[in-house]
């Protein structure tokens, strides 16, 4: 059981980072943070005023990014600071573009982090967008309810069940490799 948990919670992503951390997010229950031996939860307290966490993120840098039901918190120095361009975003995915910009899906709005906050960049036609990638190529790849998206020098190819995807319906995106 999770601390400040039933006994119960439901969870909605996970990651590893660098340094061994395991980090869940969930539903209802906020963000915790796995430690050999410690199980350390978070909350109002350390600046995360949101308890429904989904999804999790670390960029190339190793900042931990937290999407919720109301905005994106960033993880620094044992404290989240809500980005202030994100308050009122339901957050679907996180990623990061080719250079290394954070990019944020809500619904099917794509945006990316400049200097002066999140700026609109792409709305897809893919329903709601669940995962984001970037491939060694450079290539941006959005998975969502109604397919799969490449975009590589401003163009943008859409993948489905007609191009041989397997189902419509995109939650991950790896590279293996290959």
């Amino acid at each position: 059981a999770l601390p400040n948990s039933p006994g119960w919670a439901t969870v909605w992503a996970g990651i590893e980072d660098r340094e061994g951390n395991i980090w869940i997010g969930t539903f209802r229950y906020g963000l915790f943070r796995i430690r050999k031996q410690i199980i350390t939860s978070y909350s109002k307290a350390e600046g995360l005023t949101e308890n429904n966490v989904y999804p999790i993120f670390e960029d190339r840098q190793g900042t931990i990014w937290i999407g919720t039901a109301n905005g994106v918190f960033k993880y620094q120095d044992g404290t989240f600071t809500r980005l202030k361009s994100s308050e009122n975003f339901y957050v679907d995915a996180l990623g990061e573009d080719a250079s290394g910009r954070l990019l944020v899906s809500s619904g099917g709005a794509l945006s990316r982090l400049e200097k002066d906050g999140l700026k609109l960049f792409y709305h897809s036609s893919l329903g709601h967008i669940w995962t984001i990638f970037t491939d060694r190529e450079n290539a941006l790849w959005i998975g969502g309810d109604l397919g799969l998206t490449r975009i590589k020098d401003n163009i943008a190819e859409t993948f489905t069940t007609a191009q041989g995807l397997a189902a419509n319906d995109t939650k991950i995106i790896i590279d293996d490799n290959n």
